[in-house]
């Protein structure tokens, strides 16, 4: 019997809504770890006011969560290739529960820091094991539109991560807000435990040995470039979306207060979940180079307006975040082109680095975009917002565009991996 018929046979054992069903509670996981990833940037004055913290202390608390959330996705892939995405995702949503619980409960500093990085632990697998139930309950051509509709979930979670999360910080405070969504997550965490099933068949192609999984891996060169490209396409939204952007906006814009800054990082958010299922339709169609292609150039485009155009309206830049959100969804399109190049029996490992990879970049410039803003206002010690000079921001902000450009660049590099179009 082909393995497509098996495929076929053991599925019809299943529900037809069971494959929706699993893939679903993967995605709300990835949808509210994603909104508590973020939610530091609907917080930024409460936690510097909390910890007594300086811009460099807050793009260090943030980038904790990404340097242990990128360290853990080649272990991610391997753990979820070998004992299936139900167990890991089960237990690694209980780490994120217990970690955002006990962010939630601290006034230090040092505790709030490794908080986050046992977040990045376990959040670390929800993308991943998502996209292989994803590829274990689904035909392959429904892949990229699941791999773009997964990602439109988190984005979701993004904005409200930024909006909602912003105004129940206002109503609640930031550390009841945060322990409703620890609770949030430990009723995740049960239903995975209770439902989730690592697929429809039976049997499943024991994975290579671990050292040749990674050398297949890693010895592919536009495996590299592909990650490395989608690194630095999304770094700009993991700057200015996940951290520094509401800061960004009362600093250098007379016309934003605080709640319109965070509806501002939402709405990129909205653009991004809306691009998400449109670029996977339309990387099916044209082809996955040409959306990352015309992902790159609009990024570049976009960012540069949204940062340099002087004292713009509220309306005219929420339109502008709109469509840079929607110009920058095309990065999803490097998951599919990944899964594409190499074996299914490593598709863990191999999606686990590209997602790895398109988070260190962000990581980095996250840090770094506090860093150099410290060190342009060294000789000034006030904390708050008004104590921060726009063209410090401006200036700390450009390498937004320079990451976006190099992705651009890098581009012309990478080859279609659509089979059609090959």
């Amino acid at each position: 019997m082909s393995s497509s018929m098996s495929y076929v046979t053991e599925a019809r054992k299943f529900s037809y809504f069971t494959p929706w069903v699993i893939w679903g509670l993967g995605a709300i996981t990835f949808f509210v770890e994603y909104l508590v990833r973020v939610s530091p940037t609907a917080m930024v004055p409460n936690l510097m006011e909390s910890f007594d913290a300086s811009s460099s202390d807050i793009g260090t608390l943030a980038a904790f969560f990404l340097y242990a959330y990128v360290g853990m996705q080649i272990p991610v892939g391997i753990l979820i290739d070998r004992f299936g995405a139900y167990l890991c995702l089960a237990l690694s949503t209980l780490v994120c529960a217990l970690s955002t619980y006990l962010f939630a409960s601290t006034d230090l500093l040092v505790v709030a820091q490794i908080s986050r990085l046992l977040l990045g632990l376990g959040a670390s697998f929800a993308l991943v094991g998502t996209l292989k139930l994803a590829s274990a309950w689904f035909r392959p051509e429904k892949f990229s539109i699941i791999v773009g509709t997964t990602q439109a979930l988190g984005m979701v979670g993004g904005a409200f991560g930024a909006g909602v999360m912003g105004r129940m910080v206002q109503n609640y405070g930031w550390k009841k807000s945060t322990l409703f969504f620890a609770i949030v997550l430990s009723i995740i965490a049960l239903l995975i435990m209770l439902l989730v099933k690592n697929g429809p068949q039976k049997t499943k192609t024991a994975p290579p040995p671990i050292l040749s999984s990674l050398k297949i891996v890693f010895k592919s060169p536009q495996t590299w470039l592909i990650s490395i490209f989608s690194g630095l396409l999304f770094m700009p939204t993991a700057v200015f979306a996940e951290l520094w952007g509401s800061f960004y906006l009362i600093t250098t814009n007379s016309n934003f207060n605080l709640t319109a800054a965070n509806d501002g990082i939402g709405i990129i958010f909205i653009g991004w979940a809306i691009g998400g299922p449109l670029s996977g339709a339309a990387a099916n169609r044209f082809g996955r180079k040409k959306i990352m292609m015309f992902s790159a150039i609009f990024t570049v485009i976009l960012i540069s307006l949204i940062l340099y155009l002087p004292n713009l309206n509220v309306p005219t830049l929420y339109v502008l975040l709109g469509i840079y959100g929607l110009a920058n969804s095309g990065m999803i399109a490097t998951y599919t082109a990944v899964a594409e190049i190499n074996p299914k029996e490593v598709a863990g490992i191999a999606l686990g680095f590209a997602n790895g990879m398109s988070v260190i970049v962000g990581a980095f410039c996250q840090q770094w975009v506090g860093i150099i803003i410290d060190s342009l206002r060294e000789e000034r010690v006030g904390l708050g917002a008004s104590d921060y000079l726009p063209s410090e921001l401006k200036i700390a902000m450009s390498m937004l565009v320079v990451g976006a450009a190099m992705a651009l660049f890098l581009c012309f590099f990478i080859k279609e991996t659509l089979p059609r179009l090959r």
